[in-house]
């Protein structure tokens, strides 16, 4: 069953015990970034526990963080069994994506229960945290942002970092090559853009939000396919776009075309700040939200974090759904490891003949939006697990031959937030990177000359029959104490 809402879904977490809830006062500056820092190093990718902070200093409204931080999670949002293997996911996912279901419009929802609008507009009600010390200010982390494309008509929703200016003024980040602004491009300066920013909602919708959908793809039907059940969206109340009916906050404003104010530093999903700048911001018309409504966020910086999940695993299933259906088969599985900050990926094929690990690789790099934030690929063959990355490293150092499997791809597109992009890239809007491919793979036709040597493993009728000798062994080293105690 799909999550009616943000509460639904933290329900869900409390029974699970994936939540803790934070009692004691905290201050929304530097205090809830700390502990959502500390959180997610201790568990780690897979055992950190979300934060529902129920006491904020100077403030009425809870703040839920890092829900979607655990591949456990995810699948949770999803309603999928918490131990789904990932290369399965893929094929879940690609069945879902390939079934978008129309949102339905309805005429009110909860996130109508107070609606704010002139003067009694002001943001900072809301504990909006500064997560890192250096943050130019307090920053909206997860905001869904609705608009909808003047070229195709239909609403796309991305995320955006959001930092708050003042009561009625928040700054977008958002690069040339996003959809947000792809969809502004028909207006002209000085035309006004409106924008609808969600706080809070159903985890189906910022997973959405984050994948790496192609251009024109309305992320409220691909919401729909993955929830299995349409979203109920409701009309705005000063400006023409529709947002989920059961959102805890709603922001509702303008951007004007050409405008900019002076936005950042921000710790980013990389681990390091991103520049400050001359960038886009919205005016704000008007705020709805939810009685007793929570406020959403999560912590950004260096690995893990929100992004090692949320985006990385819809990452990974978007490159295999776009392949055609000539390399297709041969992908045996796609690896974006979280420490990477989604520029590095492992790729595991099965390959028939030399040359084809870099044909797919090329196809690889070619699956935009994702490979915009792809910077090295590592092609392995399908003995080499590319979830482990001792396997993946051996691959590299013992299969490759730098001077025939290094490829260089250079003056593509990059990510804005690569932190080694050259700073004329950045100035210039040209936002242009290397690829580097490394071909892992040993050949299918060996070299006479020089023989590829055999692995050395124990002899196979042994090693077939380890698991009962293994257990025997393990019983025999662990007698217990002098009367027989274990």
């Amino acid at each position: 069953m799909p999550y009616d809402d943000l509460r639904s879904f933290i329900d869900r977490l409390h029974k699970e015990g994936e939540i803790i809830d934070v009692k004691f006062e905290v201050d929304c500056k530097y205090e809830i970034g700390a502990i959502c820092r500390k959180a997610l190093w201790t568990g780690g990718i897979d055992r950190n526990k979300a934060l529902l902070f129920r006491k904020i200093k100077g403030y009425d409204t809870p703040v839920a963080a890092n829900l979607i931080d655990s591949t456990r999670r995810y699948f949770m949002a999803l309603d999928l069994p918490c131990d789904t293997p990932r290369p399965a996911f893929a094929e879940i996912w690609e069945k879902r994506i390939s079934n978008p279901i129309k949102p339905k419009v309805v005429d009110y929802g909860p996130c109508k229960e107070n609606i704010l609008k002139g003067n009694e507009v002001d943001v900072s009600k809301f504990p909006v945290p500064i997560w890192n010390e250096k943050d130019g200010g307090p920053y909206i982390t997860l905001p869904c942002v609705i608009t909808r494309d003047l070229h195709t008509g239909a609403l796309n929703a991305g995320i955006y970092r959001s930092q708050v200016f003042n009561r009625n003024t928040i700054g977008l980040l958002a690069a040339p090559y996003r959809h947000f602004m792809l969809g502004a491009s028909a207006l002209k300066a000085g035309d006004k853009f409106p924008v609808a920013m969600v706080i809070g909602c159903d985890p189906s919708l910022y997973i959405a939000a984050a994948a790496p959908l192609p251009y024109g793809t309305d992320e409220i039907d691909v919401a729909g396919g993955l929830r299995g059940a349409p979203v109920e969206m409701v009309r705005c109340e000063t400006i023409p776009l529709e947002v989920p009916a059961t959102s805890e906050i709603v922001i509702e404003g303008e951007m004007t075309v050409g405008e900019m104010m002076h936005e950042g530093p921000f710790g980013e999903f990389t681990g390091y700040y991103g520049e400050e700048g001359k960038r886009p911001f919205m005016e704000i018309k008007a705020i709805t939200h939810r009685n007793n409504a929570i406020f959403q966020g999560c912590y950004e910086g260096r690995p893990n974090t929100c992004d090692s999940v949320l985006q990385i695993l819809a990452h990974e299933a978007e490159v295999k759904r776009k392949l055609d259906g000539e390399h297709k088969p041969f992908l045996k599985a796609l690896s974006i490891p979280h420490y990477g900050t989604m520029m590095l990926a492992v790729a595991s094929i099965r390959k028939q003949y030399d040359g084809q690990a870099k044909v797919i690789g090329h196809a690889i790099v070619s699956s935009f939006p994702t490979a915009r934030w792809m910077k090295i690929l590592i092609l392995v063959d399908e003995d080499i697990d590319p979830y482990n990355i001792e396997e993946v490293l051996w691959a590299v150092a013992t299969r490759s031959n730098f001077e025939q499997d290094l490829e260089l791809i250079r003056n593509v597109t990059g990510n804005s937030l690569d932190p080694s992009m050259p700073l004329r890239e950045k100035e210039n809007r040209t936002l242009r990177h290397c690829k580097i491919m490394i071909d892992a793979t040993k050949p299918v036709r060996h070299d006479p000359e020089k023989p590829i040597p055999k692995e050395c493993m124990p002899k196979k009728e042994i090693w077939d029959r380890i698991e009962d000798l293994w257990a025997k062994c393990t019983t025999e080293s662990n007698p217990g104490d002098s009367r027989g105690n274990k």
